[in-house]
């Protein structure tokens, strides 16, 4: 997983707003309707981009769409249409019948495989749920405000709505660095991943994770060697990967942990794809935002014939500090057998 240098967190003088549970936007000449549960003050613009008309309104739409499952997101993205950074980066991918298309012709069976060929990226690169990447478009792009904000794979960009051709001409890819010279027209900040525990923090005596499929009982801060990614290989095209990270997309902070089972495709390339087995994964954690806990305690969550499942810890939008810690185990169960490993942020 990439790493990067924290930068400040307070991002354009927007006030900050906080959510800690599970909680629309408009087009240019076509407004929502009232029943999609979208705000109809915001709109599409061309080409197709989701606009907000402030930063409550975003927050509003992605709330209730934070662990929804895909057809949920796809059918948000229709609604609005929208041809999502989520899609762009992981089309077609979540079923079985994908995955199996995919392995037959040697694509992804969606458009991953364009992304990865033209951008330079892939689903992994972007470290943070589902949810956010299906408000951005395919080029990373979302407006709020007066503010046109740009995601690529190491850094959020922010222009006002007349330099995107601009930024666009010096930052043509998702992968493409920062531009050498600076521009007093666009704003730059690193993308920021798996954060480490506070330095304040003191040993905790707390409650602990209760041993599971061989595993010890952990307590609830890092364990020293385990990492924020870790993997299973039953066979040589299959793996159970698991996930715990902490993400600063600058509009959008989350922290969370993440359990797939994956197919590989090519040799370097892994994609999501459903298996009729469970997957589970069990964490103990406790999250800040802006130095106020949004999370605390230890949980989990269990799927039957999926290819991924997902939980938000806490998330917060427009730059507060997220920080804490996160100890994550991942199971799987199918018919190539069980296996289990251990993520720490």
């Amino acid at each position: 997983m990439r790493q990067t240098r924290r930068s400040a967190a307070a991002a354009y003088g927007i006030a900050a707003l906080i959510a800690s549970i599970l909680a629309g936007c408009d087009s240019t000449g076509t407004p929502v309707t009232p029943d999609t549960g979208l705000n109809p003050a915001t709109q599409t613009t061309s080409p197709s981009r989701l606009k907000f008309a402030d930063a409550a309104a975003f927050e509003a739409y992605l709330t209730p769409l934070i662990d929804a499952p895909t057809a949920d997101l796809a059918a948000a993205e229709q609604r609005n249409g929208l041809h999502s950074l989520r899609a762009y980066l992981d089309a077609g991918e979540d079923t079985e019948a994908g995955a199996r298309d995919a392995l037959a012709g040697g694509s992804t069976g969606g458009s991953a495989e364009t992304a990865y060929k033209a951008d330079g990226v892939a689903r992994r690169d972007f470290v943070v749920g589902d949810a956010f990447l299906s408000a951005l478009n395919a080029r990373g792009e979302i407006q709020i405000a007066d503010s046109i904000y740009k995601v690529t794979r190491d850094n959020v960009y922010a222009v006002a709505p007349e330099n995107l051709d601009l930024l666009n001409a010096k930052v043509p890819t998702l992968s493409s660095p920062r531009p050498a010279e600076g521009d007093p027209r666009i704003v730059v900040h690193p993308v920021e991943t798996t954060l480490p525990p506070p330095e304040t923090e003191q040993p905790a005596t707390g409650p602990t994770v209760a041993a599971a499929a061989g595993l010890e009982a952990a307590s609830r801060h890092v364990i020293s060697g385990v990492g924020p990614n870790c993997f299973v290989y039953p066979t040589w095209d299959r793996r159970m990967h698991g996930q715990s990270y902490i993400s600063n997309y600058v509009i959008f902070l989350q922290a969370g942990v993440i359990t797939r089972w994956q197919r590989r495709i090519w040799w370097f390339f892994w994609v999501n794809h459903g298996q009729s087995g469970t997957l589970t994964h069990r964490y103990d954690a406790r999250v800040y935002v802006g130095g106020m806990t949004v999370w605390s305690g230890v949980g989990g969550l269990t799927a039957t014939g999926t290819s991924q499942i997902h939980t938000s810890l806490g998330f917060s939008f427009f730059g507060l500090p997220l920080t804490g810690h996160i100890h994550g185990y991942h199971f799987y169960s199918n018919n190539y057998g069980n296996g289990s490993c251990q993520t720490a942020v």
